[in-house]
């Protein structure tokens, strides 16, 4: 079942690169000049682990609430390397929730690891929908109100649980799930979250501010291949880009990340093929980058035995 999965996401994904190989000129696209300085690598490297550091801490702080074990921020800080390493291999970029395997081989914590996971997910989903009112306001168009809706959905499931399971049909369907699910106790699990406004706050500032810089980087990348798009223009489509990545049915978004960024960018009138390469640039950049830092952690990160020795 796993395989045909990773089968579809394949297929689906060829697909796309094989549309936009007859939309893009590919021999430009291998000649794109790339202007890139000193300055320009030292502000994309430091606006990048701005953006890392941002998520990394908005996990932590979610981990750590009303625990006595604390989970330190060089752990944290693994652990979101890993999960972007996963996401490679995961479809809807769920490598940053099944990093909690490796988050309860290294600390011993279970439940609440992955609960977390699911959480800090769905606040940084819904962090890209808060942004996402800013391109409504621009555009007027339904496509981004739908976009917003979605992107609350989960969140807006997590906090009403404790009331969906007093509703009977749906605590039946829940019940019968996790009943299922051997290896977690999902009950106790999706009972846990529990936390208080100001940390929510403070998770949504931190996820705002990562996804601020993750779109500044977008800009950035695009001037490397001299791609005459202002940031504002980034601004308003990124959360669309962003949410369109977690289409499930491509491998890690190859295919439609680039081309939801062709369909949304084409509007500026500017060459579909150096929109791709600018696409190309911020993938290596976002993607691929901290992903080789995520397979270093994978491989030389031991199972610790005594957790608060990943702490000394």
């Amino acid at each position: 079942m796993k395989n045909s999965a990773v089968y579809i996401q394949i297929i689906v994904s060829a697909a796309i690169l094989l549309a936009l190989y007859f939309v893009i000129d590919v021999k430009q696209l291998l000649n794109t000049p790339f202007t890139v300085t000193i300055s320009d690598a030292i502000e994309i490297l430091f606006v990048l682990v701005v953006s890392l550091f941002a998520r990394s801490i908005r996990w932590q702080l979610l981990i750590n609430y009303n625990q006595a074990n604390k989970v330190s921020g060089n752990t944290s800080f693994k652990l979101l390397m890993v999960g972007l390493a996963l996401n490679l291999v995961t479809p809807a970029k769920g490598g940053e929730v099944v990093k909690s395997y490796f988050g309860y081989k290294w600390t011993g914590i279970k439940e609440r690891m992955v609960s977390v996971s699911l959480l800090d997910k769905a606040i940084a989903i819904a962090a890209v929908g808060i942004l996402g009112i800013y391109s409504l306001a621009k555009t007027g168009s339904l496509v981004f109100a739908a976009a917003i809706a979605f992107s609350f959905a989960p969140l807006l499931f997590f906090m009403t649980f404790k009331w969906i399971m007093k509703i009977p049909p749906a605590k039946k369907v829940i019940e019968f799930v996790a009943a299922r699910i051997k290896r977690l106790d999902i009950l106790s699990m999706m009972g846990q979250f529990n936390y208080p406004l100001d940390l929510m706050f403070i998770s949504f500032l931190l996820s705002i501010i990562g996804w601020l810089t993750t779109f500044y980087l977008m800009f950035l990348c695009f001037k490397v291949v001299n791609l005459p798009i202002s940031f504002e223009s980034v601004l308003i489509q990124s959360p669309l880009i962003t949410l369109g990545r977690l289409f499930p049915f491509t491998l890690n978004g190859i295919g439609s990340d680039e081309l939801i960024a062709v369909y949304l960018f084409s509007s500026e009138h500017v060459s579909e093929t150096l929109i791709v390469a600018g696409a190309l640039v911020y993938r290596i950049v976002v993607t691929v980058l901290p992903a080789v830092v995520g397979v270093y952690y994978l491989f030389t990160t031991r199972e610790l035995e005594n957790y608060r020795s990943i702490n000394q």
